[in-house]
């Protein structure tokens, strides 16, 4: 991976990946396969192709692996993506000439896959409060409760919430942020949340990460979230998508009181 400065991690499931084509040359691409075999000649000789057997985590088992494996990738900037980035992010190619305009832990999607249930189609399209140059992007902030997103309910999130806490036995008051990132060993980052209402994520978990951001998260949590994923990978798949951001430090949002009333944290069961 030497003589790049980028490095495009994509988890490829079923899609032909012809987008692929139109990413600059100088970026090292790493295709993390579970779908069939790739016939595309030019992309094979351009790209490293490796089998993600199923077992394996599904998306977040290919991101894990390659941080396991490759730490930073000796490259300064590191991109994950699924292999479908533009249903999430119409102009994500535009978007990856841009790196002086991003920061070091870097959002790259702008809306939810087209036709998701229960999300608003009209709420990304209002929400342009995040742009890189001309193209836009989003972040979706979430209850670090309830994981429910701040500006309208999803069933998903809901799912994730019972599943999560049926299994740990834990109670619908409980942060369940910090309980999980307490549970990955970050117990810094956990306590920092228990204090917190808000995170955020890149819907599609496509992001770009520099790689001192990933220099700083230890191999021991790395280790411990690819063992709770291959021991959940549904579960695993989805909080995870919630919070790579905050695994490479983003922070969480603390809401202020009112100087009348307690602010009810967003979204939460009662």
């Amino acid at each position: 991976m030497k003589g790049h400065s980028i490095t495009l991690i994509v988890f490829r499931e079923r899609d032909e990946l012809s987008w692929i084509s139109a990413v600059p040359s100088d970026f090292h691409i790493v295709i993390y396969n579970r779908g069939g075999f790739l016939q595309d000649i030019d992309l094979l000789r351009r790209a490293t192709v490796i089998p993600l057997p199923e077992g394996e985590g599904g998306k977040a088992g290919s991101y894990l692996s390659h941080l396991l494996a490759h730490g930073d990738s000796g490259t300064e900037w590191t991109i994950f993506a699924s292999d479908n980035p533009l249903d999430h992010s119409p102009e994500f190619v535009g978007l990856l000439p841009q790196q002086t305009l991003w920061s070091q832990i870097q959002p790259l999607s702008f809306h939810p896959f087209p036709g998701t249930p229960g999300i608003p189609s009209e709420v990304p399209v209002r929400d342009r409060r995040n742009q890189l140059g001309i193209n836009p992007i989003r972040k979706e902030t979430f209850s670090l409760y309830s994981l429910n997103t701040s500006r309208y309910l999803d069933s998903e999130s809901s799912h994730v919430l019972e599943r999560y806490s049926r299994i740990y036995g834990i109670g619908r008051e409980t942060n369940l942020a910090s309980h999980f990132l307490d549970q990955a060993g970050l117990t810094e980052q956990a306590a920092h949340a228990s204090k917190c209402d808000l995170g955020s994520y890149a819907r599609g978990s496509l992001f770009a990460v520099h790689r001192s951001r990933i220099s700083a998260v230890p191999r021991r949590t790395l280790e411990k979230l690819h063992a709770l994923l291959l021991e959940n990978e549904d579960l695993y798949n989805q909080l995870l998508e919630r919070f790579w951001l905050h695994l490479f430090g983003e922070q969480f949002i603390k809401l202020l009181p009112s100087s009348s009333v307690g602010v009810r944290r967003p979204l939460e069961a009662t």
